[in-house]
């Protein structure tokens, strides 16, 4: 059995009724030392990061937050400033276009707004608007997580509607 193959099976796979047809008792013992020395490997290492005193920090989801970024004003606030500054396309309007523009953004440690993107396009010149809107809004009020100040991932939706 080549290398190659070895990386394809686990013990999990090899232990059945049929290991001793499939795999000879020098292919198990190839597979089982693999694992051993990788688990050797892991647990070296993390006792080596003890010694030295490293700390090894936990991976939080974006979405672990204990307060998520919010915008000056609340909700009412963030409708309020749409209202003031969200203009319809051209290109939209006379196509007669409306629907909804879904953006996602990082809301930074100061509040600023970073990394706008579209993840649900309208096209007509709506998705620019949107862009445009959600860049020139002012600093947000940043997530928390544990009383730390933390960047945050922010999803939002712009609706395009044509008023009669």
């Amino acid at each position: 059995m080549s290398n190659k193959n070895f990386n394809m099976f686990s013990i999990d796979k090899i232990v059945s009724e049929e290991r001793s047809k499939t795999y000879g008792a020098n292919d198990l013992r190839i597979i089982y030392l693999k694992h051993i020395n990788r688990a050797f490997i892991i647990a070296a290492v993390l006792f080596v990061l003890a010694l030295v005193g490293c700390k090894v920090m936990p991976v939080y989801r974006k979405e672990m937050s204990n307060r998520q970024a919010a915008f000056p004003g609340g909700q009412q606030g963030y409708e309020k400033f749409l209202q003031k500054n969200l203009k319809y396309p051209k290109a939209a309007s006379d196509a007669g276009v409306e629907g909804k523009v879904f953006l996602q953004f990082i809301v930074e440690k100061n509040g600023s707004i970073d990394n706008v993107k579209v993840l649900k396009s309208l096209g007509y010149g709506c998705d620019a608007e949107a862009i445009r809107v959600v860049k020139m809004m002012p600093r947000w009020t940043p997530a928390q997580k544990n009383g730390n100040v933390i960047r945050s991932e922010f999803t939002i939706t712009i609706n395009f509607v044509l008023m009669d």
